[in-house]
């Protein structure tokens, strides 16, 4: 099989290039993360970024070069906020493994129905409630009973 050929079958993500594609936000954040100082980044900054972002026409080179500075300084901004910016979140549950698996399958399942191909905010705002909702339900139904019997710190279950 051919690698670098997307095969047929209308979903993203299934050849090297894919990969390719999205290795330049991570080394650029990477590299921000290094290089700036801890004071560049500012959460209300980053979203207003974020929603100016989408008043670049889409497809256009600048929509391409904003995205490769908006979007690893805005989760760079996020995650170094003080206190942290989604604290409050986590008091309805820890739903960011229920982001991690559902969140593509959900995204790509909206681009097939909804035709969002090259529309990322689009398919983003459409994507986002049910991969929340379905997180929710995993963390509740799921992960947080299943952890319940999780051992306990301190020794192992089966030590004498």
């Amino acid at each position: 099989m051919d690698y670098f050929v997307k095969p047929n079958l209308g979903v993203h993500g299934l050849a090297i290039t894919d990969a390719l594609n999205v290795a330049p936000y991570f080394l650029l954040g990477a590299a921000w993360r290094i290089a700036a100082p801890h004071t560049v980044f500012n959460a209300q900054i980053a979203l207003l970024v974020l929603f100016l972002l989408p008043l670049i026409p889409e497809g256009s080179r600048q929509s391409e070069i904003g995205l490769y500075i908006a979007l690893p300084y805005a989760i760079l901004s996020f995650s170094l906020a003080q206190p942290a910016l989604l604290s409050l979140a986590g008091r309805f549950g820890d739903f960011s493994y229920g982001v991690y698996i559902y969140g593509f399958p959900i995204q790509q399942t909206v681009s097939f129905y909804s035709h969002t191909h090259g529309q990322p905010f689009l398919n983003f705002g459409l994507s986002v409630v049910p991969t929340l909702l379905l997180s929710a339900l995993s963390w509740h139904l799921v992960e947080k009973p299943l952890l319940s019997l999780k051992p306990r710190r301190g020794g192992y279950a089966g030590a004498t």
